[in-house]
């Protein structure tokens, strides 16, 4: 289960990565659409319909990091350091 579940989220990390201008544009007009209220982003992206198209899209799966930068805002930021070390675990810990 851990290894399945270890992959998943390595490819959202390398997601976070190459998708990063997608998750700042999403975060700001998240940022203005739920304010103080981010739990309606979280609703909404767990409620968005998973096609068989964007179900292995890379960029689909950056909204997780777009919501998640609504309570963490140095995940939209590519100069922070929680950043750097997720984009660097994506990649690094899928090679082992």
């Amino acid at each position: 289960f851990f290894c399945g579940l270890n992959i998943i989220v390595c490819a959202w990390e390398i997601g976070l990565g190459l998708h990063i201008r997608h998750i700042q544009g999403e975060y700001k007009k998240l940022k203005e659409k739920y304010g103080k209220t981010p739990l309606g982003a979280v609703k909404e992206f767990f409620f968005t319909p998973v096609t068989s198209k964007n179900c292995f899209s890379l960029k689909f799966w950056s909204l997780v990091w777009t919501t998640y930068a609504l309570y963490d805002p140095s995940y939209q930021n590519n100069e922070s350091f929680g950043f750097f070390v997720d984009v660097g675990n994506g990649w690094s810990t899928l090679l082992p």
